[in-house]
């Protein structure tokens, strides 16, 4: 008895089989589905697909364009093609880029076509699972070859055993929900430059997106003000993350893991990419953990990298033409034979535990929590009495004294760090001379150590460290 979310999806939609299509893994089904689509996609009604028998066979590309709406009964609904015939469509003028021509006569199992000057509009493709047969003697160059699409939607569905999964030149308005990219040697989700320099897309979203043993999980070049939740990948072969010239774009609890082979884990050249929690698990390939290049200016919140499985003469991490990382409670891979690379005036910016540590190919200089709070504070009432041990300890870099109720009351400077410059300004708004020691043990140059400098009312005094155990009064 069919269900009543089945009964309303299949009302007013066409039926394959209604076609001739038989799901029987034998019978070349491509003229069937074809025929469904070519009646339907004028309609503007759904292409319905029942679980096959065995799988839906093609030999040819199926082809769709605008209103294309292909529902599966289930994610078991195979449809594999069979041998390398192309298309036979003709090449089609860009939209919006007069001088730039898609290649349509192409293999796949689905064409997403266009009109000359126009997009593929309100393409939806829900629970349907693309596949190269097994038994071709090369793979199928693009799953679903989608170049130039507007308010495009894929819900759970999955290309297995392609060259290219999922590709595109420009995506507006794009959602894609778990979509799986399978054993696809080239990319399992692409976006690629089509040379004109306009990008590939904006307001692109992919949630929960899925890439196994593809040669590059994610490849994408050029996405504009676009999101990322939650994607993994899973032993990449060559890269797990391209991301190229992507302004804008947004990755949250990104993953990776098993890669054993390949090049990079994540690599970024050029572009804003911000990426907000990574974990990264047993991943070794044989350069870079992670590499920035082209004046990449790369954010990265909560990450974690794995040390390397097998770190041959790879690096952790390199920054390198002009780039710039900002990690904020992020741990780096620490075994690779060289731990950081950096060229070509490249930094880095790291903040753990309350620290930023700024680094370069020259210097690394760290910040404590104590050194980046600026503000004045007021009305602080010196010791009583006066005195080293019992004084009050100056925490920020300005200090109004507003009480000194005796000659010789007392403060005193914090403990300084070792190779880390530090200024403190001590202003005495007390009716009495105010007396500043250092920290137990530390000297106010020139004085001797733990003894005090004394400043006269309405006065101020300048101090400076450099060492754990010295002061000077400028």
């Amino acid at each position: 008895v069919p269900t009543l979310s089945l009964v309303l999806r299949v009302v007013g939609a066409v039926n394959v089989k209604q076609f001739g299509a038989t799901g029987d893994g034998v019978t070349n089904d491509t003229s069937a589905i074809q025929a469904a689509e070519d009646y339907a996609r004028p309609l503007k009604r759904k292409v319905y697909f029942p679980e096959p028998s065995v799988e839906y066979r093609t030999e040819a590309p199926l082809i769709g364009g605008t209103y294309t709406n292909w529902e599966g009964e289930n994610a078991n609904c195979f449809i594999v093609k069979y041998g390398n015939v192309t298309s036979g469509l003709p090449v089609r003028i860009a939209p919006e880029r007069p001088t730039v021509n898609d290649t349509m006569d192409v293999d796949a199992v689905l064409v997403i076509d266009h009109a000359d000057n126009a997009f593929a509009v309100h393409v939806t493709l829900k629970n349907l699972y693309f596949k190269n047969a097994v038994s071709n003697g090369t793979s199928v160059d693009y799953g679903v070859y989608n170049p130039r699409t507007f308010f495009y939607k894929t819900n759970r569905v999955t290309v297995d055993g392609c060259d290219n999964g999922f590709f595109h030149y420009v995506a507006f308005q794009t959602t894609f929900n778990e979509a799986y990219a399978v054993n696809c040697s080239t990319a399992g989700f692409k976006w690629s430059d089509d040379g004109s320099g306009g990008g590939t897309g904006t307001s692109v979203v992919l949630t929960r997106p899925y890439a196994q043993n593809c040669g590059r999980g994610y490849d994408i070049s050029g996405l504009v003000y676009s999101h990322i939740d939650t994607p993994s990948c899973d032993r990449a072969g060559d890269i797990a993350y391209f991301f190229s010239t992507c302004k804008g774009l947004s990755v949250t609890a990104l993953g990776m893991e098993a890669q054993t082979t390949g090049t990079y884990g994540i690599l970024i050249s050029g572009g804003k990419v911000t990426i907000n929690g990574l974990d990264d698990r047993d991943t070794s390939p044989s350069i870079t953990k992670l590499e920035l290049n082209s004046s990449a200016r790369v954010t990265i919140n909560g990450g974690a990298f794995s040390d390397f499985t097998t770190p041959a003469s790879a690096y952790n991490l390199a920054i390198t033409g002009g780039s710039h990382l900002i990690a904020n409670n992020t741990s780096f891979s620490t075994n690779a034979n060289s731990f950081v690379s950096y060229g070509g005036g490249s930094s880095r910016v790291d903040t753990n535990d309350g620290v930023i540590t700024l680094r370069n190919s020259t210097t690394s200089s760290a910040i404590g929590p104590a050194f980046i709070r600026q503000s004045l504070t007021t009305n602080i009432t010196a010791f009583a009495g006066g005195g080293q041990s019992s004084a009050v300890e100056l925490s920020t870099k300005v200090h109004e004294i507003s009480t000194v109720a005796s000659a010789g009351d007392s403060v005193k400077l914090p403990v300084p760090e070792a190779g880390k410059s530090r200024t403190i300004i001590v202003i005495n708004r007390g009716a009495n001379s105010l007396n500043v020691y250092p920290n137990l043990g530390a000297a106010i140059l020139p004085t001797g150590t733990n003894l005090p400098v004394s400043i006269a009312a309405g006065a101020n005094k300048r101090f400076t460290s450099w060492s754990a155990i010295r002061w000077a009064e400028i």
